[in-house]
């Protein structure tokens, strides 16, 4: 092999590497990106937005509670604590705190609640959470 040629395939080679980087590092930056989004649909009650984030299997039952429940439940604050990406970056768990009231109460409710997501495409689905007030996105059994 001539050494331009040998140059050329390094230097393609190289280049493969970064963009591999490259596209893990847009992916948990995508996931941050959509995580964010979904919870400040949720504290500005923008329900629609939200869905959009969900995996299609939760959404109507998504929009079917919030429909049911009306203007009773408020996000007042949310709070990502930490986010564990999964070995084959294609699923993580966002731990998040979150604080809601839920009329007639007029107590402030907090938990933390965990959030699996799952990479479809170049974006993220919120698969499951557990441990707010939106019992129909709660992991199946």
């Amino acid at each position: 092999m001539s050494p331009s040629r040998t140059l050329s395939v390094l230097l393609l080679a190289l280049l493969a590497g970064a963009c591999s980087h490259a596209l893990f590092e847009a992916s948990a930056g995508q996931l941050k990106s959509d995580a964010g989004d979904f919870e400040k649909s949720l504290r500005f009650q923008d329900y629609g937005g939200a869905a959009q984030l969900l995996a299609p299997g939760k959404r109507q039952a998504f929009l079917a509670a919030r429909r049911k429940e009306g203007t009773d439940l408020t996000i007042t604050d949310m709070e990502v604590l930490d986010v564990q990406m999964a070995a084959d970056a294609k699923h993580a768990i966002v731990m998040s705190r979150m604080r809601w009231v839920k009329l007639p109460s007029v107590t402030e409710m907090t938990a933390e609640v965990h959030e699996g997501w799952e990479a479809v495409g170049t974006a993220w689905q919120l698969v499951a959470l557990s441990g707010g007030p939106f019992p129909e996105l709660e992991p199946s059994p």
